[in-house]
């Protein structure tokens, strides 16, 4: 940073080089390192409006968009993605980042909300990445990224799942922040729900169906309002709480890769 201070604010060979851009560089750091607030501090203090790289600036937006996306705030997801599809609509529908932002928001979207989407079963070519549905009368420019209520159904970014397992289960000499802790903990949860409503067959069939009627109570005692750690919980009582929901987030990935369950649904 205090070399890009002394250089300034410059674009030599399209370098893009400057305050500007290593400030974006480090905000990088913390999104991918689960610090959303870090992250979003950051943020703040960076104005990409004078950058000359569009890419630069619709990066800026993404990360800002995926911080958001970890701490759950689903309106100020949405509001940033559709300032990066003003930005750069191509950009956006080509990203893989925006196109699971998209997904995690719809899935998270409260029934009502869903049922009002161009996304109903009757538009079949809309569930396909690229096809296009008529307009209707409760589209929104996000909407039309390429994915329908049915397709996100389908969709496990089994990646991001294994990055946030890993992510939780490293050696550490020291504990983490307790907001990349918070962080991580939010994203397995999500993940581990998500695993849990897919339908892997009965449970009631000798050793198979106890382990599996096991495993869902202990993922579900795990998950009770109860057990979760809150701002007042001990730090290391919430980065066991952490570890323990990847152990059971990886459990469930094992299944799902055993099983290969094409839809969710209720448990038998």
């Amino acid at each position: 940073m205090p070399l890009a201070r002394r250089s300034g604010e410059s674009n030599v060979l399209w370098t893009v080089f400057g305050p500007t851009n290593v400030a974006l560089h480090a905000l990088s750091v913390e999104m991918t390192a689960g610090d959303a607030v870090e992250g979003l501090r950051m943020a703040d203090e960076i104005d990409v409006s004078s950058l000359p790289s569009r890419e630069r600036q619709f990066t800026f937006g993404l990360e800002v968009a995926h911080c958001y996306d970890l701490r759950r705030d689903d309106a100020a997801v949405l509001v940033h993605l559709l300032d990066l599809e003003e930005l750069a609509p191509e950009d956006l529908e080509r990203s893989p980042l925006g196109r699971q932002l998209v997904i995690d928001l719809m899935h998270r979207a409260r029934p009502t909300y869903r049922r009002r989407s161009p996304a109903s079963p009757n538009a079949s070519t809309w569930s396909e990445p690229g096809a296009r549905s008529p307009p209707g009368p409760w589209d929104s420019p996000v909407s039309q990224t390429g994915f329908s209520r049915r397709s996100c159904r389908r969709v496990l970014d089994l990646d991001t799942i294994q990055h946030d397992i890993d992510h939780a289960l490293t050696r550490r000499v020291e504990l983490p922040r307790r907001s990349v802790i918070d962080a991580g903990t939010d994203a397995l949860a999500h993940h581990l729900r998500r695993l849990m409503s897919y339908n892997y067959g009965p449970q009631s069939e000798g050793s198979t169906g106890n382990r599996m009627r096991t495993l869902c109570d202990v993922a579900e005692r795990n998950l009770a309002a109860p057990v979760r750690p809150t701002p007042k919980t001990n730090h290391r009582v919430a980065y066991v709480y952490w570890n323990t929901l990847a152990t059971l987030t990886a459990a469930f990935r094992d299944l799902y890769l055993a099983h290969r369950p094409t839809e969710p649904g209720q448990r038998t």
